[in-house]
């Protein structure tokens, strides 16, 4: 086999491994900011539960990008936080 074939083999096999990222549309009016952050201004959480998953987003900065998580994901990441796995030390 040339390397030109080899190449293309090989683009071809990444090419069907590449996973579209998980999103699902999200309205403005499905984002819910935390009662913590209305009394921080300058942690402005913002969080949209839907039945494709859950959304977070930082209402402050619209030029980040919203960041995406199956329910499953978000389940293990809050149980996480409620058993002090993440608390600084």
């Amino acid at each position: 086999m040339n390397n030109t074939n080899f190449r293309k083999e090989n683009s071809e096999v990444l090419d069907k491994k590449k996973k579209k990222p998980f999103g699902f549309d999200v309205e403005e009016q499905d984002f819910k900011k935390s009662e913590w952050s209305k009394n921080n201004p300058q942690t402005c959480v913002m969080i949209a539960i839907k039945e494709e998953g859950v959304a977070i987003r930082d209402s402050k900065d619209e030029t980040k990008a919203t960041q995406y998580f199956k329910h499953d994901e978000w389940d293990a990441f809050i149980k996480g936080v409620k058993s002090g796995q993440f608390d600084l030390k």
